[in-house]
C-alpha cells in the first residue's frame, strides 16, 4: 500500500447491484478503525439506497466525503482501539496455546523472541480468510470467546489457498 501520508482506506464496491467494501491499512489497529468506517458507511448505504443503481458516481464522492469527515471518523477512533485491543488479546492468548502452530504459520522460529512480530505475522495470515470465517473471527474476538482448536485449520487453509494464488 502507498503510502502519502495515508494510513488506510476504505472503498465501497457497487457490481452486479450489490454491496460491499473493501479496507487496506499499514496495520492491525488502523484496519480495525477502516473496517468500523466500512461496515458504517456500507450500511447507511445498504438502508438509505432503496436500489444500488439509484446513486450516482457524483453522489457516491459527495456521500464518500461526508463519512470521511466529522461522522465516522472520530467514531472509527474510539471504537478501533477497543476492538484493535480485542484483537491483541485474542492474538496474545492465541499464540500462548498454540507456539508451534503459529510458529509454522508465520514462518517465525521462535515465537516469544518477537511477540509483536509474530502478533502482526499471525494478523496477516488472518486477514487471509475467507469473508465468512474472518466475520467469524471478529464475532469470536468481540464476544471474548476464545478461538477455538478448529481455528489452526481454517487459518493453515486460509494461508494454503492465499499462496496458490501467487504468481
Amino acid at each position: 500500500m502507498e503510502h502519502d501520508g495515508i494510513l488506510g482506506r476504505v472503498e465501497i464496491n457497487r457490481e452486479n447491484n450489490k454491496l460491499g467494501f473493501s479496507v487496506r491499512a499499514v496495520d492491525p489497529s488502523i484496519l480495525t478503525h477502516e473496517i468500523f468506517k466500512g461496515l458504517y458507511e456500507y450500511t447507511l448505504l445498504d438502508t438509505s439506497v432503496p436500489s444500488v443503481g439509484e446513486i450516482t458516481d457524483d453522489e457516491a464522492r459527495i456521500f464518500k466525503k461526508k463519512i470521511e469527515s466529522h461522522v465516522v471518523e472520530p467514531l472509527g477512533f474510539v471504537f478501533g482501539p477497543i476492538i484493535a485491543e480485542k484483537v491483541q488479546d485474542a492474538l496474545t492468548t492465541y499464540i500462548e496455546n498454540n507456539k508451534g502452530h503459529v510458529a509454522h504459520l508465520t514462518n517465525m522460529d521462535n515465537v516469544d523472541a518477537h511477540p509483536a512480530l509474530t502478533q502482526l505475522l499471525l494478523f496477516k495470515v488472518v486477514t487471509m480468510l475467507p469473508l465468512e470465517q474472518f466475520k467469524d473471527f471478529y464475532t469470536h474476538v468481540l464476544a471474548d470467546t476464545p478461538l477455538d482448536s478448529s481455528f489452526i485449520k481454517t487459518l493453515y487453509t486460509a494461508k494454503q489457498n492465499w499462496q496458490e494464488t501467487l504468481p
